[in-house]
């Protein structure tokens, strides 16, 4: 199955390298939880958290600009829906972009190896 990916209603999936979605879990634990001094460790399991990274393609300029200006910029919450990870299709989930990175190619002035993290709200 191919993966989909729509942000804030924009289609991003053609940005996207092959394999440029990826999954991780983060579980949240509350203030009781640690280790003791006989090393048990005690889980005060609260929630989890979904994390998503998307890496994008070699980008010009002008699809980078509409990916940071139109599409993320100036918003502190994302709607993010993604097709593969079992997420229901009517399902969207409110996500903030933690971080945004990648390099600029001198030569060809494209934007390679941009990577953005969703992190659940």
């Amino acid at each position: 199955m191919a993966s989909l990916l729509i942000v804030n209603g924009y289609d991003l999936t053609k940005y996207l390298i092959e394999g440029g979605l990826g999954e991780s879990r983060n579980d949240l634990d509350g203030p009781n939880a640690g280790r003791t001094m006989d090393g048990y460790n005690h889980r005060d399991y609260i929630t989890f958290k979904r994390k998503y990274e998307a890496k994008w393609r070699s980008l010009k300029k002008e699809e980078l600009a509409f990916i940071e200006h139109t599409v993320l910029r100036g918003r502190p919450y994302h709607d993010v829906w993604m097709e593969d990870f079992g997420i229901p299709m009517d399902a969207t989930i409110q996500m903030t972009c933690s971080s945004h990175s990648g390099t600029i190619g001198t030569i060809t002035g494209k934007r390679k190896g941009y990577a953005c993290n969703f992190v659940e709200a």
